[in-house]
C-alpha cells in the first residue's frame, strides 16, 4: 500500500524534530521543513508559495493525486483561519474566506 502524502510530510516533520534523524536530512530540506513548521506554529497555515512547493512534491515525487493533496492541506487552511479570527469578532465579516480554491 502506498503511503498517504499526509503521512510522508508528517514523517519529514517528525524526522526534523528528532535529533538522531536530523543529520540525515540535507541542509536545504532542513531549512524548508523549519520554515513550514514555523508557519504552521505561528499562523496555523501556509503561504501560497509553500503550498505550491509541497503540492508539487506530493504530486510528482510521491505520486499522490490532487484529492490526497487537498485532503492534506484543507485542515491547515481551516485551522489557520479560525486561529486568526479567534481574537476579534468584528474581523469575521471583514476577512475573506480562506479556501482551497484560492490556492488551486
Amino acid at each position: 500500500m502506498k503511503p498517504e502524502p499526509r503521512t510522508i510530510l508528517l514523517e519529514l516533520l517528525e524526522m526534523y524534530g528528532n535529533p538522531h534523524s536530523r543529520k540525515h536530512i540535507s541542509s536545504d530540506m532542513k531549512r524548508y521543513i523549519r520554515s513550514i513548521r514555523t508557519d504552521l506554529i505561528l499562523y496555523g497555515t501556509l503561504s501560497q508559495r509553500q503550498f505550491k512547493a509541497i503540492r508539487t512534491f506530493l504530486v510528482f515525487e510521491t505520486k499522490g493525486n490532487v484529492e490526497q493533496v487537498k485532503n492534506f492541506f484543507e485542515p491547515c487552511i481551516r485551522i489557520g483561519r479560525a486561529k486568526r479570527l479567534s481574537g476579534s469578532p468584528k474581523s469575521i465579516s471583514e476577512t475573506p474566506v480562506n479556501t482551497l480554491e484560492r490556492f488551486f
